[in-house]
């Protein structure tokens, strides 16, 4: 399939907020109501699920190994090992692009418009404003954590010495909030950082430890984790009263956000060979159902032959551990494109995640809505890394590409209009009903179009 370039789209940060994702669109229909038929809905949910590229743009960097960012100008802003790039978040089109006097490892975060990168082997944060360095701040210890951004515009980060520090990317300042209790070494700096609620902070040590501090660095409790060390941040639940762990340990563990003291884990099914090992940070929607993602064997296939290989699947779960859905999106994973995924849900609940190198779209009670795969699109060495979500949450740009140090290759940006929400049976059909937002045709609402191939 061939996807042709569009004439520019609306900016994201201008387009109106489509209607809320209730399965009955508001009240200003337009008059006249058609009898349902359920072929007319069976084939309009298979337009709604198809969810195909908008529009495909090829860019002049290749390695773009850094999240993509939105910044307050609609400009997304990307990096990588090759320099910075800032595209038009309506048409897509490169605006500007310079190189780096300093190289990154590949972590970053946005505060205020202002992009910040840690140093190659974490020497040191590097403040980039439109793409010229505007301040740099060496390190003594190596930065051993992730970024943190916090609500007044500084940025917390863990140092080799067992350090959390404070970093203000507008002045500069910087400041030691606390010491990791322990020996003083490797073994104990921290790794993950996430934030409370209450403005207190969570932090998973490279030894398997996990402390929990209140708003003034005092720790309120640690335990040392009885699974393997996370591969991402713990997340606070939304009524602050658990602390989900979607670690590698083949289960996602929910603990007594107050005492640190397990509520309740859901074990992956195991498989030969690598295990269930966690695959994307956990997710919550607006009830604060849980999304988790691993990889494992299917257990419907587990005694096929030869043995297939462990595949990427999706999990929902209730706050309280029961679980909703699993879906296994049947894809391997992809090493150096995209291995860890991504998971984001649409204006509609539908879950958007990476997997494999491809996008798939789970519908709420988890229906394989649509797979998106850029090699079709875009050449067989572009594997999706990334995905940027529109503010408005109706479609997404997959960041593709397959890095390489030796022959650095341009990537490509994917724009997908995402599918519209699914409810009920196939069978399902009542009418045929026109809003100002989209048709709703019996279970299925399509939003409408502002432009089209």
């Amino acid at each position: 399939m061939i996807v042709r370039p569009l004439t520019p789209l609306s900016s994201w940060s201008q387009r109106p907020v489509p209607a809320s994702s209730s399965e009955d669109p508001p009240d200003q229909a337009l008059p006249g109501r058609y009898p349902g038929q359920p072929e007319l809905t069976r084939a309009t949910r298979m337009l709604a699920s198809e969810g195909l590229a908008q529009r495909l743009q090829t860019v002049p960097l290749g390695n773009l190994t850094h999240e993509p960012r939105l910044d307050s100008r609609g400009r997304i802003q990307l990096m990588g090992d090759q320099g910075w790039l800032a595209l038009d978040a309506s048409s897509l089109a490169p605006l500007d692009t310079r190189s780096l006097a300093q190289k990154s490892d590949g972590e970053s975060v946005m505060v205020q418009d202002r992009l910040v990168y840690v140093r190659d082997e974490g020497a040191g944060l590097v403040v980039l404003h439109d793409g010229v360095e505007e301040r740099a701040l060496p390190t003594e210890s190596p930065i051993s954590s992730e970024l943190l951004p916090t609500p007044d515009g500084k940025i917390l980060f863990g140092n080799d010495s067992g350090q959390i520090m404070s970093f203000d990317p507008a002045t500069g300042v910087t400041s030691t909030l606390v010491q990791i209790p322990g020996e003083t070494g490797h073994k104990t700096s921290p790794l993950r950082l996430a934030p409370a609620g209450d403005g207190g902070l969570y932090v998973h040590t490279r030894d398997g430890r996990l402390f929990a501090f209140d708003a003034r660095m005092q720790p309120r409790w640690d335990r040392q984790d009885s699974y393997h060390l996370s591969w991402f941040a713990p997340t606070e639940s939304l009524d602050g009263t658990r602390l989900y762990l979607g670690n590698i340990s083949r289960a996602l563990v929910a603990l007594d956000a107050t005492t640190g003291q397990e509520k309740w884990r859901h074990t992956y099914v195991e498989e030969f060979g690598l295990g269930a090992c966690g695959f994307a940070p956990v997710l919550q929607d607006e009830q604060g159902n849980v999304f988790s993602a691993a990889l494992m064997q299917n257990p419907d296939r587990i005694h096929q032959y030869p043995y297939p290989e462990p595949t990427v699947h999706f999990f929902k779960l209730t706050p309280e551990g029961q679980l909703l859905f699993r879906v296994d999106t049947g894809l391997e994973l992809q090493l150096g494109a995209g291995q860890f995924g991504e998971m984001a849900l649409d204006n509609q609940g539908n879950l958007c995640a990476t997997a494999g190198g491809q996008l798939v779209v789970i519908g709420p009670r988890g229906q394989l809505l649509t797979r998106v795969d850029p090699q079709q699109l875009a050449g067989e060495d572009q594997l999706v890394n990334h995905m940027l979500m529109s503010p408005e949450k109706d479609r997404l740009v997959l960041i593709c590409g397959d890095y390489s140090p030796w022959d650095p290759k341009p990537y490509s940006l994917i724009e997908v209009d995402l599918p519209g929400r699914l409810s009920g049976p196939a069978s399902e059909a009542s009418s045929v009903r026109e809003t100002g937002q989209g048709v709703q045709v019996g279970g299925v609402f399509i939003r409408k179009r502002r432009t089209s191939l």
